[in-house]
């Protein structure tokens, strides 16, 4: 399972109950989103205005079908390094590993309004208060630009035990690159042909970074090229193809495949459920249906997949449970195997009494029934 605690910020307490949850159904990583455009949740010793600054949003827009308005609140918060430790002792205590990812070179904002050195303009921004992408990146230009990458990796792996590490690499418009003459003499005092090559040039000086750690390097998939051994996190619909998987597996890239329909669990789960979201519905029954082994006939490399909480319209610990179960039952069953002679029908009357227990549990999970659901959602959303 994946939290983004980046775009909406939910604590320590939270987490290791979700912990406890997942420990259950047979989860196994808890990937963490600390960094992001609109947060920046994860205390940097060596960078204290990451947290002071980073931390800390003025407002959020919500836009959707309905609304198009900014709440008028602050929103902040950040995990210290002594709850960090605490959440991974708790999750090894319950068989699970946490994953941390630092998302680079963009999404980025968070560090660069913090130290706006780090950008190719150097100019001072504040934080994102709407989702989408910025053209605020790092600059790989700056010698400087590193001097940073590796402090905050360094203190990171040092923090988790994990073998893995995730560098993210997604949406990253390289403009602002194409116009900086900083990127322009790097690219020309490395021999790099365009901003693609000073892509790749900037994965292989954090993949360095990383790997001095004996860490295995993790990544959101994109066309360009990725140190050997990256592993692809494959998330676009268009990605799910075998010839990609084949030529991606041959490059020696292990596959973590995670398309948004149905691994995104920020996805509202019926068409009648009030749209809060991002307007595609993932319901239990696409979940359910969700075939890995489909992939894993061109390659082993094929890793695993995992249910991802994107929380750019989960803004409470409520919605957030409301999103990811009934359907984190549907995605551990389909990945660790399923029994055919047994069927949907069978699943979901298992499924019933667990979401018994967690109403009991005080978990306020979607309810089966739409109206019931429409109901909570409304509370929630109060």
């Amino acid at each position: 399972m994946m939290l983004d605690l980046a775009r909406h910020f939910v604590g320590k307490d939270f987490i290791l109950d979700f912990i406890d949850r997942m420990a259950v159904y047979k989860y196994n990583v808890l990937h963490l989103h600390l960094t992001d455009d609109q947060g920046w949740r994860i205390e940097i010793k060596g960078r204290p205005r990451l947290t002071e600054i980073g931390s800390i949003r003025a407002d959020t827009r919500v836009t959707n079908a309905k609304v198009s308005r900014f709440k008028g609140v602050p929103h902040s918060g950040f995990l210290t390094q002594e709850e960090i430790r605490e959440i991974i002792r708790f999750a090894e205590s319950r068989g699970i590993i946490v994953v941390p990812e630092i998302d680079m070179p963009g999404h980025m904002v968070a560090a660069v309004a913090s130290y706006p050195e780090l950008s190719c303009r150097g100019e001072q921004v504040e934080l994102r208060q709407r989702w989408g992408v910025s053209l605020d990146l790092l600059c790989p230009g700056k010698d400087t630009t590193f001097d940073f990458t590796k402090e905050v990796i360094d203190e990171v792996c040092d923090l988790f035990p994990a073998p893995y590490f995730h560098i993210g690499g997604d949406e990253a418009p390289m403009d602002r690159w194409e116009e900086c003459p900083r990127c322009q003499a790097r690219m020309e005092a490395e021999g790099l042909s365009d901003t693609h090559a000073l892509m790749k040039w900037f994965f292989d000086r954090a993949a360095e970074q990383v790997q001095a750690h004996g860490k295995k390097v993790l990544a959101w998939y994109e066309p360009v090229e990725y140190p050997e051994g990256t592993m692809l996190f494959l998330w676009r619909k268009e990605n799910a193809k075998p010839a990609l998987v084949r030529e991606l597996a041959a490059k020696g890239h292990p596959v973590f495949y995670v398309p948004g329909r149905p691994t995104y669990f920020d996805y509202q789960q019926h068409a009648d459920d009030p749209t809060y979201n991002r307007f595609t519905v993932v319901n239990l029954k696409h979940v359910y249906d969700f075939d890995l082994n489909k992939l894993r006939e061109f390659t082993d490399l094929v890793a695993g997949s995992q249910g991802n909480l994107w929380s750019e319209y989960l803004d409470s610990p409520g919605k957030f449970w409301f999103n990811a179960f009934p359907r984190a039952f549907a995605l551990s069953e389909t990945l660790w195997g399923k029994n055919d002679n047994a069927g949907w029908e069978e699943f979901i009357a298992r499924a019933a009494v667990h979401m018994e227990q967690l109403e009991a549990d005080g978990i306020p999970a979607r309810p089966f029934d739409n109206e019931a659901a429409r109901a909570r959602l409304q509370h929630l959303n109060e």
